[in-house]
């Protein structure tokens, strides 16, 4: 049996508390995902942030992006596109794209970034999950709906062969 999956999430620092509870839903106890987040792993003084984060994207199987309206202009939106660019270094496929949209500028930000990525990326027809008041900036914690849908991802992702089912947040 092959070990965890490494899930990177990318996340600004004002999203933390949904990251959190996300969290708690994505990651089970049969430890068939494995938690990568380097602020909360923080980077070694001394180390080069970038390379560190790009070294642990490379070990990424899935990179969860929560895309807020502050997301494009932190590092968030730097790690993404490191990460459409990067294989997995062990498996040499793609990493797995999950966005997460937490407010109206981000899901647009996340349409407009999807759409002028390269077509090798693979990322127009990649659907985002909305955790956000409709028409607002304002996210919302996971509802027993929201929940499911994590559950669902959670699942997916520990199968490898199998898309992603309808309505889920994949």
């Amino acid at each position: 049996m092959a070990g965890p999956k490494n899930v990177f999430l990318s996340y600004v620092a004002d999203t933390r508390a949904f990251v959190d509870v996300f969290c708690e839903q994505l990651f089970d106890i049969g430890g068939r995902l494995r938690r990568v987040d380097w602020l909360i792993d923080n980077v070694i003084p001394g180390k080069d942030i970038n390379a560190d984060i790009a070294e642990r994207i490379a070990a990424a199987d899935v990179m969860v992006s929560f895309i807020c309206e502050k997301y494009c202009r932190r590092m968030g939106a730097d790690e993404l596109r490191m990460a459409v660019r990067q294989r997995n270094r062990s498996t040499g496929e793609p990493i797995i794209i999950v966005p997460i949209t937490l407010g109206i500028d981000g899901r647009d930000w996340w349409r407009a970034f999807k759409a002028g990525a390269p077509e090798e990326a693979a990322l127009r027809n990649i659907a985002d999950k909305p955790f956000f008041r409709p028409g607002t900036n304002s996210w919302v914690l996971p509802d027993v709906d929201g929940i499911h849908a994590i559950h669902d991802l959670r699942d997916w992702l520990c199968q490898t062969d199998q898309p992603p089912p309808a309505g889920t947040a994949a």
